[in-house]
């Protein structure tokens, strides 16, 4: 009789996990007690919100997603006066719905292509009574139509488009991802269909495809009608999608926008370059504002 452990090798892996992050026993005891409850594990977010997730990986997401301190306080003063704010790449809700209770008179334009995710996420605006919220199903890039959308197994935070480039998977964390078609969009023509003239406040985390949404955002950046933005700058995401975080770089610089860190009080800290990026995610300012 022959002995498969395959059935397994998912279970031993998870209590590895645990075994080597004791911690993550709290997170699953809440995850496994509200999933039993309401059908889906509950991850709780400041200013009270709630965010419902599908997967015990996606739940653990929601804190990775979740702005600190000084992000929390960006998003507070950035949004203060403004009308209209966009997050693109926003998964399961943590930044649409701070975003949305930070300011309930803007209007947060709520961008995600992944169907499955975007489930969650009106379930999330919903639940948590974000009636300024406007959710498009769809991916901001420099193309309209249907392009190839892909999801690693148990791990919508890293759903990307499938690069057009030569792309570069060293963990091998699309080894078997799913793809599906999903509409693309560039944000310069939403905007002139939905009557936007100025975006106040932008995020940005689409996983390498930074580039090719803002190429589709041109017209507005190039007449400083993006008062800020916040973006993810992290090279290897770039790197994999077949792009580069120079060739960013120097595309938002043409633009006439300079990239600062933010201190704790979510102000404008220090310019950096290229050669002097350190951190994930970076504040974009038109050249000559902080």
């Amino acid at each position: 009789m022959t002995v498969t452990f395959r059935p397994y090798r998912s279970f031993f892996r998870k209590a590895l996990v645990f075994f080597r992050y004791p911690r993550k026993w709290h997170h699953f005891v809440r995850y496994l007690a509200t999933k039993l409850l309401v059908g889906n594990g509950v991850a709780r977010i400041p200013q009270k919100g709630r965010i419902r997730t599908s997967t015990f990986s996606e739940y653990l997401a929601v804190y990775g997603l979740l702005p600190g301190r000084s992000e929390q306080n960006l998003m507070r003063k950035r949004l203060a006066h403004a009308h209209n704010v966009f997050d693109v790449g926003a998964n399961v809700g943590v930044w649409t719905v701070l975003m949305s209770k930070f300011n309930p008179s803007a209007r947060v334009h709520s961008f995600e292509p992944n169907s499955a995710t975007f489930n969650l996420l009106e379930v999330n605006v919903k639940e948590n009574r974000c009636a300024n919220v406007t959710l498009i199903n769809a991916a901001a890039s420099d193309r309209e139509g249907t392009i190839l959308f892909q999801v690693p197994p148990n791990a919508s935070i890293f759903g990307r488009i499938v690069p057009t480039e030569q792309p570069i998977d060293d963990d091998a964390r699309f080894l078997n991802a799913q793809a599906s078609e999903v509409l693309g969009l560039r944000l310069a023509d939403y905007c002139r269909r939905a009557g936007i003239a100025m975006i106040d406040f932008m995020k940005m985390d689409i996983e390498g495809h930074e580039l090719a949404a803002l190429r589709g955002l041109e017209p507005f950046l190039s007449e400083r009608r993006v008062r800020s933005m916040y973006v993810e700058t992290i090279e290897t995401n770039h790197t994999r999608a077949g792009s580069s975080l120079s060739a960013f770089v120097q595309f938002v610089n043409d633009c006439g926008y300079e990239l600062w860190t933010i201190n704790e009080q979510g102000e404008p800290n220090s310019l950096v370059h290229l050669n002097g990026m350190k951190a994930h995610n970076h504040l974009c300012l038109p050249t000559g504002c902080d």
